[in-house]
């Protein structure tokens, strides 16, 4: 049974860490309260980098794309005229294959998506070298109570402020999870805390990864509109067909091909990278869970009741 005294201090403690420790909405930006707003901040990247996308796949198809399409349209015009007797099989080249606006809207979200996708990779990268604490230092059987677990909060953090990892993911966990075994001084609780932090962070990861998946949907549905324009146009042109003009058919038919193809092809990959994404972001998660289950909730020591 406790006494007055330590429940009266053990209280102190809870004001303390509700005040300065991770669950407060002030630290939740990091061990020492940075205010930070990752979902605008994160947002307006985010509409940046489209923006850039769109103009930079504009001026390739200004500068290359478009120019080498109409002078392979032009040479085929001229051979066919030459052989007019004879089978003519026209020339098609990357630019004829991505002409269209439909590829160059595919295009756009793709180079999107693979500059988020790039970001992410780095960020992922960054907090992955943070799994490395000072716990080492402790001496064998040496073990932390909740009275010496705010001392190692601060040792911790130290640490990662001069790693540039003072919003990782791994320093949050262990900042939480002393933080909360210094006010509840409680093994259990701590143990919640960081699986309570890992499911928030995975959920958080996983919603900032709504948007690239719904660019990898919508890029087959775009090639998919150009298909259908393609077989529209080629419809609208049979009279032209009958009368023995095939060009402007298959002109035609060759949007509608082309932009299913190029779509699919862009949807590959870009599903291969956000499955390779997710997968290594779960790891890490798994991994920082693993590390303060292991390393650091299995020394602690909850005083006797």
């Amino acid at each position: 049974m406790r006494t007055f005294q330590e429940d009266s201090v053990l209280q102190a403690h809870m004001k303390d860490d509700s005040t300065l420790g991770p669950d407060n909405p002030a630290h939740a930006s990091g061990p020492r309260g940075h205010a930070r707003s990752p979902g605008r901040s994160g947002g307006f990247r985010a509409i940046l980098l489209l923006a850039a996308s769109f103009a930079i796949v504009a001026a390739v198809y200004a500068v290359w794309i478009t120019p080498a399409a109409e002078a392979t349209d032009l040479r085929n015009r001229m051979e066919a005229a030459q052989q007019a007797d004879e089978a003519f099989v026209p020339e098609r080249n990357i630019p004829t294959i991505l002409r269209n606006f439909e590829q160059q809207v595919c295009l756009s979200l793709f180079v999107w998506a693979l500059a988020l996708m790039v970001g992410k990779f780095a960020e992922l990268r960054r907090e992955r070298v943070d799994l490395r604490w000072p716990f080492e230092d402790m001496e064998a059987g040496e073990r932390i109570l909740p009275g010496t677990a705010l001392e190692t909060a601060k040792r911790c953090e130290t640490a990662a402020e001069a790693a540039g990892a003072g919003a990782a993911l791994i320093t949050r966990a262990v900042s939480r999870a002393l933080h909360r075994f210094h006010s509840t001084a409680s093994v259990q609780e701590t143990s919640h805390a960081v699986q309570e932090l890992a499911d928030a962070e995975s959920n958080r990861l996983d919603s900032e990864m709504a948007v690239i998946r719904y660019t990898a949907w919508a890029i087959p549905s775009i090639g998919f509109i150009g298909t259908v324009r393609g077989i529209g146009e080629a419809l609208m042109r049979a009279d032209q067909a009958i009368q023995g003009d095939v060009s402007g058919v298959t002109n035609a038919l060759g949007l509608a091909f082309n932009s299913t193809f190029v779509a699919l092809l862009l949807s590959i990959f870009l599903m291969l990278g956000v499955y390779t994404l997710q997968r290594q972001q779960e790891a890490h998660v798994q991994s920082v869970e693993t590390f303060c289950r292991d390393k650091l909730i299995e020394i602690m020591k909850a005083p006797a009741a």
